[in-house]
């Protein structure tokens, strides 16, 4: 049997494949004159060897390390052909196997290119993909031919061989988008199966399309939610202003807020991804420049109804929240810039479990100093910042904002808040109004919120 040492032909790895066979019979006729007990690791070398044969295996670049001078003097005009072994290594450096130059150097070579270097043509024509590679004078074309004229037994290209217009066309990322999103194939799944790099732009063009059909299919029970949430978005392969305009894409995409799955899966990509993070923390805006401001706020928006159900179902003693407070604050969810829990410390302890369970979403609550037995929740509107408490008989307080700016210097501070007290958050004679949670408070509330220009929406307004 000849071997190509050029090439990465499949003979190579059935005979290796064939010769571990060998020595596992060999050992195996042993142990049958001297018998012992198989252990686990034995049967997962036996699996493993039985699972390599056929398998295809995509090729390494080879080495040649005066190959870029070669080009570099044929270009300028000093030499007239380029060696074998560096033309191959060649045909693996992007800028240089997607110059018309070097193709048609390899139209007009007497060199046959194998196996190997096949492979560094299609793997640089995707390192470096666009579409000027398929106009009529594109570089794509050629190697596009080159790969349909090929006529040896190496699996990987025999397989593109298959598939050329997939793998080697303009529409290829949109095919290969479809392929990964009606078989729900992983990324890495279906760069396996088509033996394609992962960090390459043609896989990153394709992911994109991905997306966008994903998108297109959202909706309550889709199955697009769950295979955009767990599969594409999450890549590490993102470059981060493309991670960072998908991410805000669907976030407001019209189904989403429709879809409780949607909204959750966002959070818990989002809030523990260094990417972006939590969007009202001052230390996390550059993380969000590049994502659209509607995304942002409604990000926001949805951090703070978390807030506001944490707070009035979880921090109210006992769940009670006799004077409908939720309800009324949730009506203006959409107008609240930022908000945030302050726990005293029974609460804290009593409630860890549960903001466990809400994986980070009130991650960023505050404390509340001493042994108090009341909790403060904050909303910060703009133009007014509003303080409630946990404990009934406690009033709301509404601070204009700069003198909210000097209770509250520090929004998002991790020094504990006071509740009363020259620092307090409760100050009467500084408080721009003090509502009193009894019969009619909801309609005197929102009638000073209203002066200020803060009106409740639903959650379909803009």
């Amino acid at each position: 049997m000849q071997i190509d040492a050029n090439s990465t032909a499949p003979d190579l790895d059935l005979v290796e494949a064939l010769k571990a066979l060998r020595v596992t019979l060999r050992d195996t006729q042993i142990e049958a004159r001297q018998p012992r007990l198989f252990t686990e690791r034995d049967l997962d070398r036996l699996r493993a060897t039985v699972t390599s044969v056929g398998r295809e295996r995509a090729a390494r670049a080879p080495v040649c390390s005066d190959a870029r001078q070669q080009w570099a003097e044929f270009l300028a005009g000093k030499r007239k052909d380029i060696e074998a072994r560096a033309v191959r290594f060649l045909c693996w450096e992007p800028d240089v196997a997607t110059d018309r130059r070097f193709q048609q150097y390899l139209d007009q070579s007497t060199s046959e290119l194998r196996a190997r270097a096949l492979q560094g043509l299609v793997r640089s024509c995707h390192a470096r993909w666009s579409a000027e590679l398929f106009t009529k004078l594109g570089v794509g074309n050629a190697v596009h031919r080159r790969v349909n004229d090929y006529e040896g037994a190496n699996r990987v290209v025999a397989k593109w061989q298959s598939a050329v217009n997939l793998i080697l066309a303009s529409k290829g990322p949109e095919g290969i988008a479809t392929d990964m999103v009606e078989n729900r194939r992983t990324i890495e799944a279906e760069c396996e199966f088509w033996m394609l790099e992962e960090q390459s732009s043609f896989v990153l063009e394709a992911v994109k399309r991905a997306t966008d059909r994903c998108r297109d299919q959202l909706g309550p029970q889709s199955p697009a939610n769950d295979f955009l949430l767990r599969n594409l978005l999450p890549w590490k392969g993102w470059p981060i202003e493309e991670f960072k305009r998908e991410v805000g894409a669907t976030v407001v995409h019209h189904a989403t807020p429709q879809v409780a799955e949607l909204i959750d899966g966002l959070k818990r990509l989002v809030l523990p991804d260094d990417r972006l993070r939590d969007p009202r923390l001052p230390d996390n805006a550059k993380n969000w420049l590049g994502v659209p401001e509607e995304a942002r706020m409604r990000f926001i928006q949805w951090l703070s109804r978390d807030d506001i159900e944490f707070f009035f179902e979880h921090v109210l003693p006992r769940g009670s929240d006799p004077h409908g407070r939720k309800a009324f604050w949730l009506r203006y969810v959409k107008r609240v810039l930022m908000s945030r829990p302050l726990l005293n410390w029974r609460d804290q302890s009593r409630l860890q479990a549960r903001m466990a369970q809400l994986r980070g979403q009130v991650g960023n609550y505050g404390r509340i100093s001493g042994f108090g037995d009341t909790s403060a929740f904050v909303l910060d509107f703009g133009r007014v910042v509003v303080v409630e408490f946990s404990r009934v008989g406690n009033a709301c307080y509404v601070y204009e904002k700069k003198t909210a700016n000097q209770l509250i210097p520090d929004f998002w501070s991790a020094d504990p808040f006071e509740v009363s007290g020259r620092n307090g958050l409760k100050q009467p004679t500084l408080a721009a109004e003090r509502v009193r949670h009894v019969v009619g408070w909801q309609d005197e509330l929102a009638m000073i919120l209203a002066r200020h220009g803060i009106r409740p929406v639903s959650r379909d307004d803009p």
